[in-house]
């Protein structure tokens, strides 16, 4: 089994669910529940994915399907931290050019505000 620590911290518009470890097919689903209680609290979600070490393409769809809940309502997943080494699969599928993505959780924010005011024209970086 992978190690995995989830924790949210909840905020006024959004939470923050931060992982830390690896993500496999033995705790996708700790994935699935954390990302759903985070999306029952807040309006949007930042994930941040800066101490993660490897996530499987499983628990990437897992991340995409929160992803695509919240933008059929106009919400935002915003992944932190996502890159090539730790999140291969986002983009071989193609996705890390349509999930909104940044380096820090500040940054995350920004792209928030900025979607709250419509000036964000490129969902990914």
């Amino acid at each position: 089994m992978a190690d995995l620590d989830l924790s949210i911290s909840q905020h006024p518009d959004h939470c923050l669910v931060t992982a830390r470890g690896s993500l496999d097919v033995t705790n996708l689903q700790q994935l699935d529940d954390c990302l759903a209680a985070a999306g029952r609290q807040a309006t949007h979600l930042i994930v941040d994915l800066t101490e993660m070490t490897f996530i499987d393409t499983g628990s990437m769809g897992v991340l995409i399907q929160h992803w695509q809940r919240l933008a059929r309502t106009d919400h935002l997943l915003v992944l932190v931290g996502a890159t090539p080494a730790n999140a291969r699969a986002l983009w071989v599928t193609g996705m890390a050019k349509h999930i909104p993505r940044s380096d820090s959780p500040t940054e995350a924010l920004r792209i928030l505000a900025e979607n709250r005011l419509g000036t964000d024209s490129t969902p990914g970086r």
